[in-house]
């Protein structure tokens, strides 16, 4: 509740989003998803993120996948 807040306010204030995937290791390791179903599962989520005029895409660098234990985190772009 309190990540929608904070998103309902940051879009009525015209800021640009950014998401943050975080733990995505847990996929592989504790869901243990094949890469195709690792790859489907990020997209699945970015698309529920996707829902307003206001959109994410990892090669834009508005995805930024990361985990705050083991501090590491990245994001993706085309090359220009």
């Amino acid at each position: 509740m309190q990540t929608e807040t904070v998103l309902r306010q940051a879009l009525s204030e015209r800021m640009k989003p950014v998401l943050m995937m975080n733990k995505p290791d847990r996929a592989f390791l504790e869901l243990m998803l094949d890469p195709e179903e690792a790859y489907q599962f990020f997209v699945r989520a970015i698309e529920n993120v996707n829902v307003g005029d206001d959109q994410v895409y990892p090669q834009a660098g508005t995805v930024c996948f990361g985990s705050g234990l083991h501090q590491w985190a990245f994001t993706l772009k085309n090359s220009p």
